[in-house]
C-alpha cells in the first residue's frame, strides 16, 4: 500500500497505513467489520461472523499478525506463522535488479502475446491443444527466447558480482 502523490492528504493517509500495521481495534475493523454487527469475539477473543453484509481479505492490506484469529483457527496461528517465517529461504536473485533497455521492444510484443491469449488460456473458455501451442508460437516469434537469454546473462553476471 502506499499513498498516492497526488493525494491531498499524504500525511493523513501516512497516519492511517502507521493505524492499519500498529493499532490491532483498525486492522481489526478494517478486516472484520464492526465489532456486534458483522461479528462478535467469543470469551477467547476469537471473531465469529454474525453477518455477510461486510467482508475484508486478511492477507491484502496492514499488519495480519495484530488480527484477532477466527474461530476454527488455532488460537496460537499467528505464533505459528511467525515460526514460519524464521524458516523462509531466501532467494538467491534478492537485490538483482534487471536491465530491459536492450530488450524493450521484445517485452512489449510478448506482452501484446500474452494479453491476446492470458485470459482464455486460463479461464478454460478455449481448447488449450489448439490454443496453447499458438501462444507459444507467437511468444518465441515475438523474442521471448532472446529476453530469456539477456535476462539470464545479466543474472550470471550480477551473481558472479555478488559476494555471499
Amino acid at each position: 500500500m502506499v499513498v498516492n502523490s497526488r493525494t491531498k492528504h499524504p500525511e493523513a493517509c501516512m497516519q492511517f497505513l502507521n493505524l492499519l500495521n500498529t493499532d490491532p481495534d483498525v486492522r481489526n475493523l478494517i478486516n472484520y467489520g464492526i465489532e456486534g454487527l458483522h461479528y462478535r469475539l467469543t470469551p477467547d477473543k476469537q471473531v465469529e461472523k454474525i453477518s455477510d453484509a461486510y467482508s475484508g481479505v486478511q492477507y491484502t492490506q496492514g499488519n495480519g499478525f495484530i488480527l484477532n484469529t477466527v474461530v476454527g483457527d488455532p488460537k496460537d496461528k499467528w505464533d505459528k506463522y511467525r515460526e514460519f517465517n524464521k524458516t523462509a529461504v531466501k532467494s538467491e536473485v534478492l537485490g538483482f535488479t534487471a536491465d530491459t533497455s536492450k530488450i524493450n521492444g521484445q517485452i512489449a510484443a510478448i506482452t501484446q502475446v500474452w494479453n491476446k491469449y492470458y485470459s482464455c488460456l486460463m479461464t478454460g473458455s478455449v481448447d488449450p491443444d489448439e490454443q496453447l501451442p499458438k501462444f507459444l508460437s507467437e511468444l518465441k516469434a515475438a523474442g521471448i527466447d532472446g529476453v530469456q537469454a539477456e535476462l539470464q546473462s545479466q543474472l550470471i553476471r550480477w551473481k558472479a558480482g555478488t559476494k555471499k
